[in-house]
């Protein structure tokens, strides 16, 4: 996968986080917290296991090429 993609995709999950289609006055939860807050919780810590993983397999791609190297 080149480095543009992986930016791209990192990018398109980074804004997935954040929890644009709740506006509902509604005031149910789930253990506690409203809908939105536990739904930007759960995606952030999926955000994290899937940076998890292209760290650990692209990571030498990284370290190979230069700064300035596509």
């Amino acid at each position: 996968m080149s480095r543009i993609k992986l930016y791209l995709l990192n990018f398109m999950i980074l804004l997935m986080t954040v929890p644009w289609f709740f506006n509902n006055k509604q005031f149910d939860s789930i253990l506690g917290f409203p809908y939105w807050a536990f739904y930007s919780l759960f995606v952030t810590l999926l955000y994290a296991i899937i940076i998890f993983y292209f760290l650990g397999k692209y990571w030498s791609m990284s370290k190979s090429d230069g700064p300035l190297k596509k």
